[in-house]
């Protein structure tokens, strides 16, 4: 639909490279009604720009054009049926205007078989080295969807391998949902933490059994801290998730709670601290799940507490005399040392 007037079109860039940028045009059509277009544009001859690809809000109608593009364009939220000699590897090109939670659905073959038909491999166009998820797709008739990624605006591969010479065809597609608030992957580590905003819910998961998840956060103020993580709870008593906080300076423990899979949240200790950079840390317990969970940083400023860490002589809470103070242990064997004159 037309915008209702042109200079009311806002534009937002979301992604970009040397041949490649993916926009955001919002605006409000005739009705008065708010509009959002992706586009992705890309360098052609004589340095040109042109429309290399448009979506309706991630419609299943986009409009692909794929001239000058590398590899085939896979629209978002919408079938590509496929077959091929074993051997044969296809490469679809996915241009992701905005970040997103993105969901691998497909099925092949119309009767069920152990087999691995297919190998579909997702990757990122600068980690082409390590794919983001790797998956067997077995012949059955039944539709299969993938654990939810969450992954930022950008240009993805996905890489389908036929494995057997009778496969069947098969029928793809990537579900993408715009997500404002998410972890960024590799968020492995604490140098590689996705920086996020206390008070804030973020969406993640776990990739797989060994993934790992490292959100960093800062409080301007001593304050009251705790973490939650809550998901859609599962049939088993077994731990799911393990939920730590470190501080990030000094790489200190400072708390940890499990997440049973029968639980839908769980509420880490709430930690009295100073002025600093922290760590939530999200990683699976005894029983792996890669269903998408959120969590939340809470967050408030108080006076009078004490500072983790403060377990030894050398690193001591100064406090004042005839004040109450807060704190509290929050791991077995945890002390805590308050120097006053």
């Amino acid at each position: 639909t037309k915008p209702k007037n042109l200079e009311d079109v806002a534009t937002t860039c979301y992604w970009k490279d040397e041949n490649i940028e993916l926009y955001a045009l919002t605006y409000k059509d005739e009705e008065n009604k708010k509009k959002t277009v992706f586009v992705a544009t890309m360098k052609g001859e004589n340095d040109l720009w042109k429309i290399a690809g448009t979506a309706n809000n991630y419609s299943s109608k986009a409009k692909q054009l794929e001239e000058g593009l590398s590899s085939t364009v896979l629209a978002l939220n919408s079938n590509i049926i496929g077959k091929d000699k074993v051997g044969a590897k296809t490469t679809y090109q996915i241009l992701l205007p905005t970040n997103s939670k993105i969901m691998l659905n497909w099925q092949a073959g119309t009767s069920r078989n152990s087999r691995t038909a297919y190998t579909i491999k997702l990757y990122s166009k600068e980690t082409l080295q390590k794919a983001i998820f790797d998956y067997e797709l077995s012949t059955m008739p039944e539709r299969q969807i993938s654990n939810p990624v969450f992954i930022t605006a950008g240009v993805y591969f996905l890489e389908v391998e036929t494995k057997t010479n009778d496969s069947p065809t098969y029928n793809v597609k990537i579900e993408a949902v715009p997500i404002e608030f998410m972890e960024i992957e590799e968020n492995g580590s604490f140098s590689t933490a996705t920086q996020i905003e206390p008070n804030a819910a973020y969406n993640a998961s776990l990739i797989d059994k060994k993934d790992e998840d490292c959100f960093a956060f800062n409080i301007p103020y001593s304050g009251k801290v705790s973490v939650n993580v809550s998901a859609e709870s599962i049939n088993s008593g077994k731990t799911r998730y393990i939920v730590e906080i470190y501080d990030k300076e000094t790489r200190q423990m400072l708390t940890a709670t499990e997440m049973a899979g029968n639980d839908s949240s769980i509420q880490t200790t709430n930690l009295y601290l100073g002025k600093g950079s922290y760590i939530a840390k999200v990683s699976s317990g005894n029983y792996y799940s890669g269903d998408a969970y959120r969590l939340l940083v809470n967050y408030s400023k108080m006076d009078n507490i004490e500072r983790e860490p403060n377990d030894s002589q050398e690193t001591t809470t100064m406090i004042s005399i005839n004040k109450e103070i807060q704190g509290s242990f929050g791991t077995s064997g945890d002390i805590d040392y308050y120097k006053f004159t």
